[in-house]
């Protein structure tokens, strides 16, 4: 154990993928009913910007914390929610922890401030926090129903703040090797190609689960595959879906296999990769491009893949690979839409 000052803000529902490795946190229960329009005398609406860090592994955004406002650039995670002076500890699915106290402070993410927030400063982190020196801490974007803060529950960052937005709403709009963004408070029309799909978040969770209807590796009527829960998780670098999915796409890709030295399916660099498709139970289709599923060059020849299975988790976890794919917004309302958008080569 090391200590630390790694700050957890508003960090419950948790599924962090650290160095390869996903963690999981806790599973607890969220809202109810899609979001609707609402007439305030000043709704808050807001920007911020998702910078990646090489090969993806993460996206950074600027946040500012206490008066005067300090800024600190942190790991934006839907996968989570806790904000971390009562006491907290949080266990990983990889055997990595944090603990630590609690305090208030205030905290804005480009114009929307929570002025009484709850903030998780570590006094003690297991050795997978240190490796990412770029990153001093994560802002989890999910609900107070499963916090780890004790006694009690502490509210998240989202739950202080929303009953401000005009909609209840804030979108994902990463983008491959380039800055993206997160937006507050409205869906940007501008920023989607053609009609969103939404898929129901599963009742009485805490994490933005849901059902996929279908997936399809490329035009190959055998890559099809039938559906299974997932979460949409901008906390995880891969796409981590089920190990029949990952067999069958891979099962495409001239020269891949399972390299156990890596843990993961590996292939061939100049291999032409197909495309990913899953769609929604409204008949919404989504397009992951094979180019996206080019995770990182291990050496000069092979390629690590941005599709493989997750170890020990009962769902699937869409991370970054596949969000910055789509245009995605995340409804308090209990529903995850998609749609897609002009992508980044």
């Amino acid at each position: 154990m090391h200590t630390s000052s790694f700050l957890f803000l508003s960090f419950l529902l948790g599924i962090d993928y650290v160095s390869g490795r996903p963690r999981n946190a806790h599973t607890r229960a969220v809202p109810q009913s899609p979001s609707t329009s609402r007439n305030l005398d000043n709704p808050v609406t807001g920007v911020v910007e998702a910078i990646p860090e090489r090969n993806d592994f993460e996206y950074l955004s600027p946040v500012q914390i206490g008066t005067p406002p300090q800024t600190l650039n942190l790991a934006i995670n839907t996968g989570s929610a806790d904000l971390q002076n009562h006491t907290w500890p949080i266990h990983y699915g990889d055997g990595s922890t944090a603990s630590g106290t609690v305090f208030r402070d205030t905290v804005s993410l480009g114009a929307v401030t929570s002025r009484y927030q709850t903030v998780q400063s570590a006094s003690r982190i297991s050795r997978a926090f240190t490796w990412d020196a770029a990153c001093p801490g994560i802002l989890g974007l999910g609900f107070c129903h499963g916090s780890s803060v004790r006694p009690g529950k502490a509210l998240t960052f989202m739950d202080s703040v929303r009953h401000e937005f005009a909609q209840e709403v804030f979108t994902v709009e990463l983008k491959k090797g380039r800055p993206g963004r997160y937006g507050f408070g409205y869906v940007d029309r501008g920023a989607r190609l053609g009609r969103m799909g939404y898929a129901d978040v599963t009742p009485r969770d805490a994490i933005w689960r849901f059902m996929m209807d279908g997936v399809q590796a490329g035009n190959e009527t055998q890559g099809k595959s039938e559906g299974f829960a997932a979460i949409a998780d901008t906390g995880t670098s891969l796409l981590l879906v089920p190990r029949n999915v990952v067999k069958t796409y891979y099962g495409l890709v001239e020269g891949s296999g399972y390299d156990v030295d890596w843990s993961g399916w590996v292939f061939l660099c100049d291999a032409r990769l197909p495309d990913w498709i899953f769609w929604l139970r409204d008949g919404y289709r989504g397009t992951v491009p094979g180019s996206y599923m080019v995770y990182s060059r291990m050496n000069g020849t092979r390629c690590f893949g941005g599709m493989q299975r997750p170890e020990s988790i009962p769902f699937a976890i869409l991370g970054d690979v596949l969000l910055k794919a789509q245009f995605v917004v995340f409804d308090f309302g209990k529903r995850v839409g998609f749609a897609s958008k002009v992508l980044t080569s």
